[in-house]
């Protein structure tokens, strides 16, 4: 999601993440404009793209073979990296990351050939 937008906020969600960074002016609560324009302040003076709070979420970049190849959008530090499997793979206990989209398609490919070969 491109959080540069207008389109992609709402007034409560510029509120919540802007308070996180800036003093809200008693004018500017409710308003989505004045709202909007704090925010392009302070992304200004802090060189950086304000995104929203608790704004991380698993989309789907990809599907193959019934797998959904998915990505943490708006991930920071310490959170996971790379691309899952939605659902994991057989026999796998734990989330496994992918550092490719490539390599996540070869593991579904590598996991269909043994269940093939398997009959």
């Amino acid at each position: 999601m491109d959080y540069s937008k207008k389109n992609n906020w709402t007034v409560e969600m510029l509120q919540k993440a802007l308070v996180l960074h800036t003093v809200i002016r008693p004018e500017e609560r409710g308003n989505f404009d004045l709202l909007w324009k704090a925010k392009l302040e302070c992304e200004k003076s802090i060189g950086g793209i304000i995104r929203p709070v608790g704004g991380k979420k698993w989309i789907t970049i990809y599907k193959h073979k019934g797998y959904k190849i998915e990505v943490l959008n708006g991930a920071e530090v310490g959170d996971p990296m790379g691309y899952r499997l939605s659902p994991p793979l057989p026999g796998q206990e734990h989330e496994r990351m992918y550092s490719t989209i490539s390599d996540a398609i070869e593991a579904i490919n590598s996991a269909d050939g043994k269940r093939v070969g398997g009959r």
